[in-house]
């Protein structure tokens, strides 16, 4: 199951793999195909699946 999965609709802190040392926010949502995503809340442009790019998630 998607980690993301559970936290559909609220807000989230998240490490990225590559960044170990800096939390990013944002809200977990559906995409049109029905999965979860992070729209981050500072960069418009940034949506993260859970991917291997994803070192923690949790909720705020």
């Amino acid at each position: 199951m998607d980690r993301l999965e559970s936290l559909i609709c609220r807000r989230v802190e998240y490490v990225m793999a590559d960044e170990p040392e800096t939390a990013y926010t944002g809200t977990v949502e559906r995409d049109s195909f029905g999965r979860p995503y992070i729209q981050d809340e500072t960069d418009a442009g940034a949506i993260i699946y859970d991917t291997g790019v994803l070192l923690t998630v949790k909720e705020i």
